[in-house]
């Protein structure tokens, strides 16, 4: 998920990572594409659920960054 107030977060449970992600780029004025995104998103946080840890590496968002 992405939080711009990361303590409300991080008191549920969340914890700020920093894996490079990737997603399409749209112009929402012109309803066009710009091609693809990359950067690590400094607001990016998780919640780990059972026993897989999170790792880095990349994340494809595969669509419109949200």
């Amino acid at each position: 998920m992405f939080a711009d107030n990361k303590k409300l977060y991080v008191n549920a449970g969340f914890k700020s990572v920093h894996n490079e992600c990737t997603w399409l780029k749209i112009d929402n004025k012109n309803q066009t594409t710009n091609g693809i995104g990359y950067e690590k998103i400094n607001e990016l946080m998780i919640k780990e659920i059972g026993n897989i840890k999170w790792e880095d590496g990349k994340i494809d968002l595969l669509g419109y960054l949200y």
